[in-house]
């Protein structure tokens, strides 16, 4: 019987401290950029009262790991709000948060914050600044929509960034121009029409026999494509 009990006691000490590390393990959810060195370092910007080098270094988590970054996102949205007073680019912020950590502790707080800049968003406004403290669904409604394409086009330029660096650095490798009178004539610009399963890299390997033009091909077509992975079928390309 002694043995019995001691055996139950040694298994309800195991028991609690698991569910103690459990939780403790559970506490910080929704805080996924915490211990990250450029997140930490923002958030001493902020306690020295440096709110712009503060964004600098939250967007810089953004842009280096936009699927974990909502308290990268909160704390620029506070920025944005408090600060810049821009509350549109708060607005896109918060939301950012809450699609990361919909069910974060500080969901409730971002919620209230995405109301208040909407109000300050109207108050901006002349005409419409009789309605940021009425009730104006329809207006809300529009102003909600506005954001959704101010989110969308902000996604667009974090891509567009992201190409432009890789172009940048793919330029940087070329070697440089020969002196002028020593060019050679320029190859005639060829065309070559997508087909299904078509990519900028199976085009390259059949026009140039390897895949690694497959830049080449998207710069000379800047204009036709929006990123390098969006083209369609029937597309007639420019193939240097």
């Amino acid at each position: 019987m002694g043995r019995r009990f001691v055996n139950l006691r040694n298994f309800a000490v195991h028991l609690f401290v698991t569910i103690i590390l459990l939780l403790a393990g559970c506490s910080n959810v929704d805080d996924n950029r915490v211990n990250d060195p450029i997140f930490r370092k923002g958030q001493a910007q902020l306690q020295r009262g440096n709110n712009e080098a503060a964004l600098r270094c939250f967007e810089k988590v953004i842009r280096l790991n936009p699927q974990r970054c909502a308290e990268a996102h909160l704390e620029s949205g506070e920025i944005y709000l408090n600060h810049r007073k821009d509350p549109v680019s708060a607005i896109f912020h918060y939301r950012e948060y809450l699609a990361q950590a919909p069910n974060g502790r500080q969901s409730p707080l971002v919620r209230q914050r995405i109301t208040t800049a909407e109000k300050v968003y109207l108050s901006q406004i002349p005409p419409l600044r009789h309605m940021a403290s009425g009730d104006s669904n329809e207006l809300l409604r529009s102003l909600k929509l506005l954001q959704d394409e101010n989110s969308r086009l902000r996604r667009q330029l974090v891509v567009l960034q992201a190409e432009a660096n890789s172009a940048r650095t793919a330029n940087a490798e070329k070697p440089p121009d020969p002196p002028v009178g020593t060019r050679k004539e320029l190859p005639r610009m060829r065309h070559y029409t997508v087909v299904k399963g078509d990519t900028l890299s199976s085009i390259s390997q059949k026009v140039y026999g390897t895949p690694g033009r497959w830049k080449d091909i998207y710069v000379a077509n800047r204009q036709a494509l929006p990123s390098p992975s969006q083209l369609t079928i029937g597309q007639i390309l420019d193939v240097p």
